[in-house]
């Protein structure tokens, strides 16, 4: 019997889902298929429809009436080859509809889910903004004096990963550094690829040229200019993108600002309500006053809707709206146009939030570049490509780069497809089953590695692998896992990112030929770990960097990495990890890639 892929659809639900199944089957095993693809397998409500309908009529799918029909039929009991008898199916069509209140509800879960995903890191990110009180001057803008305002406003701050990834002299650049200290304008940093290069700098001009001097040959660094070296190098903390130096601390500025115009706006609003208060005192004091009609008339211009005392939030009207649309640079006429209030929670940015909710509305903001957390909701986290589908297939690798070049150890052609994340891994196992075919190889002797965002794909394909990731188990590397479960739970684990991906390695010669491979073990892999997260000695005292060896790094993933932080002992989990250090390990990784599973919620 062939196998078939059925496009489904919850009844009056946007979103199509791709399934396989073979013809063979039962229907009670497609029911069983479609509980696993929407991660819900309780599920006992699940009524199926045969339909052929076309995909790009949108509104009939939402306004679509179940009964039987022409072009509609109700999968009973039976082998599927009694309704898909040829096992031919209408490209671009829908062919199954799916009844189930209780899926629905599972959906619309999972969206309100995403929500709060989101929403809880950008408060994070807030909080992040608000870490300092330091008072930037606008006139300082180079020296030494401008690296002392980023240590004191915490713009950076010890740990942060801090990047060139540009072209000088039609070269690609792409280079990292770790803060290592910060101390009075002076910026101790620690070469990425090599832990025994590490210096101080007393200006970004000096750091941007030691960088760019350990990427490329002595005869191209000559005449390049070092002036806006607050735009060329990036922060990255906890493995977010931050944007450049400059981007920060423009951003800190403006919201020091704004904390300063707040703090004025809340005592004015003090000194009216007093004023309110002591007037109706005065004139009333004989009278019957209604103390819940005063507080009401006093911030009737503040609050709209239901009585809401007893939220964590605040909510200002479109009038209010509009005049901080303005403020922060957003189209006159546009901001004109508002006329909805906005409630933004307690202890958040409010021009942010309020920026925020403006452009997910769709207002076009031009100097949206200066704010990286707004970059997101106008941008989301980089997109799935058009040509990738649930069907896998090879591509071109140049496809996955936008205006640019792969980078060269990186295979000219990948397997790619979407899958859906759910609970379990449902429809995973066929996946890896394709991905395997063509070459000698099974399921064993894949590795994967889980990436959170999609945009970080082009970058990693156009400039290759670095060792970026911070306070792992064994220090800097790309890190990978025989474990697709764990990998999967790395993408999910992180809150604030809704989105991301599994690069798929080839390692049946584990890495190849040249390459020192390093298993850790027992002792070693004890005092390895603690030494990378820790970083303390017996003494609480800092250590130095910790020298390893090898190009390829083998062990145990620890199962109390936060309290290994805190310098706990770390314990063994039954998973482990491939970590590539050096470049020539990164080179190893690049070279085996050889799938990408893009997923979506």
């Amino acid at each position: 019997m062939p196998d078939i892929e059925l496009t489904c659809r919850l009844h009056k639900k946007s979103g199509k889902h791709v399934i396989r199944v073979n013809t063979g089957d039962t229907v009670d095993s497609l029911i069983g298929v479609v509980k696993r693809a929407f991660g819900c397998d309780e599920a006992r409500d699940i009524v199926l429809w045969k339909t052929e309908m076309p995909n790009e009529l949108e509104d009939a799918f939402t306004n679509l009436i179940l009964a039987e029909g022409d072009n509609m039929t109700r999968l009973t009991a039976g082998i599927l080859t009694r309704f898909w008898g040829e096992g031919r199916l209408l490209e671009d069509h829908t062919h199954v509809i799916i009844d189930s209140p209780t899926l629905e509800k599972n959906a619309e879960l999972r969206n309100k889910d995403n929500e709060i995903d989101k929403l809880c890191g950008e408060l994070e990110l807030y909080s992040d903004e608000n870490a300092s009180d330091y008072i930037i001057t606008d006139n300082s803008h180079s020296g030494e004096g401008y690296l002392k305002d980023l240590c004191y406003a915490k713009i950076i701050r010890i740990n942060d990963v801090l990047r060139i990834k540009k072209r000088y002299k039609n070269i690609n650049v792409h280079i990292q550094c770790k803060v290592t200290n910060f101390d009075d304008g002076m910026l101790s940093v620690m070469l990425d690829r090599n832990e025994e290069q590490e210096k101080g700098f007393f200006s970004l001009a000096q750091l941007e040229k030691w960088l760019v001097e350990h990427s490329l040959d002595a005869e191209d660094i000559h005449n390049i200019s070092y002036e806006h070296s607050g735009d060329n190098i990036e922060i990255i903390r906890n493995e977010r993108l931050l944007g450049s130096i400059r981007t920060r601390r423009n951003c800190y500025i403006y919201n020091q600002k704004n904390r300063k115009d707040s703090a004025k706006l809340e005592s004015k609003q003090d000194a009216d309500l007093s004023e309110t208060l002591s007037r109706l005192s005065i004139t009333d004091r004989d009278s019957s006053i209604d103390s819940e009609s005063i507080t009401v008339s006093v911030f009737d211009q503040y609050e709209t809707g239901d009585n809401r005392s007893d939220t964590l939030s605040h909510v200002y009207t479109p009038e209010q709206v509009r005049t901080y649309l303005k403020e922060f640079g957003f189209d006159q006429s546009d901001a004109e146009k508002w006329d909805q209030p906005i409630e933004v929670p307690i202890g958040v940015d409010t021009s942010l939030w309020i920026a925020r909710e403006a452009v997910i509305y769709g207002l076009k903001f031009e100097a949206i570049s200066l704010y990286p957390e707004l970059i997101d909701y106008a941008r989301g986290f980089g997109e799935i490509p058009d040509f990738v589908t649930t069907k896998y297939q090879m591509v071109d690798t140049n496809r996955l780069v936008t205006g640019g070049d792969i980078h060269e150890p990186f295979p000219k052609s990948l397997g790619i497809i979407k899958w859906q994340l759910q609970k379990g891994l449902g429809g995973l196992d066929e996946i890896l089953g394709l991905i395997v075919k063509e070459k000698n190889i099974t399921t064993h002797d894949l590795l994967y590695r889980g990436v959170r965002a999609y945009g970080l794909i082009p970058d990693d394909i156009s400039y290759g692998f670095s060792a970026n990731s911070l306070d792992c188990d064994f220090g800097r590397g790309l890190y990978t896992t025989p474990s697709i479960e764990y990998a999967i739970k790395h993408i999910k684990d992180c809150g604030s990112i809704r989105v991301g991906a599994l690069m798929v390695f080839d390692w049946k010669d584990h890495g190849g030929r040249g390459l020192e491979t390093k298993r850790l073990e027992g002792e070693e892999w004890t005092g390895t770990v603690k030494a990378c997260i820790c970083n303390r000695d017996t003494n609480n005292k800092k250590r130095g960097p910790l020298r390893l060896s090898g190009d390829i790094l083998v062990g145990a993933i620890s199962s109390n990495n936060e309290a290994v932080g805190k310098c706990a002992t770390p314990i063994p989990s039954n998973d482990k990890q491939v970590v590539g250090r050096t470049q020539k390990g990164l080179k190893a990784f690049e070279n085996r890639l050889m799938a990408i599973i893009y997923l979506f919620k």
